[in-house]
């Protein structure tokens, strides 16, 4: 069960997830702020379904430490993946991810916004455009600029 406690114009939700190994309870937590044009009956509905819903997240194990920094999670995640990917994929990604740490790994990830990666791939001499945009002497058919993408793509 949330719990739900009222600041000045926002609120806080905890949600339990349980106990670590050395029986300290772990606690997920957001800030919700509902919207202004609502009635006082429609902010407790609206805060209830979104304690809900963030409960039902946390369950799911879909709710990530919000301060972990990218580079932090990219490197749970390489030690996740390294059995589940061939060998030379895991190398690729290996030899990509200091130059896309060096431009993205200091955010947040309650931070990173969709407009933030594709911006990043925009700036021109950065190391992260020049591993996405694959440039080298030779080009091929396939090769294309993403930098013109709205969204940051990643195709080996």
């Amino acid at each position: 069960m949330p719990t739900i406690q009222k600041r000045k114009n926002s609120y806080l939700i905890t949600v339990s997830c349980g106990y670590d190994l050395a029986g300290k309870q772990i606690r997920k937590t957001m800030t919700y702020k509902p919207d202004s044009g609502l009635t006082e009956k429609q902010k407790e509905r609206d805060i209830h379904r979104v304690a809900a819903l963030f409960e039902e997240r946390c369950i799911k194990g879909q709710v990530l430490d919000e301060n972990m920094r990218f580079s932090e999670f990219a490197a749970l995640w390489f030690a996740d993946r390294k059995n589940d990917l061939r060998p030379r994929t895991y190398a690729r990604y290996e030899g990509m991810l200091p130059r896309i740490n060096a431009a993205i790994g200091h955010i947040k990830l309650c931070r990173l916004q969709p407009p933030q990666r594709a911006e990043c791939v925009r700036i021109p001499n950065t190391p992260v455009e020049s591993v996405l945009m694959n440039t080298s002497q030779h080009t091929s058919s396939r090769q294309r600029n993403y930098a013109d993408d709205p969204v940051f793509p990643i195709r080996p």
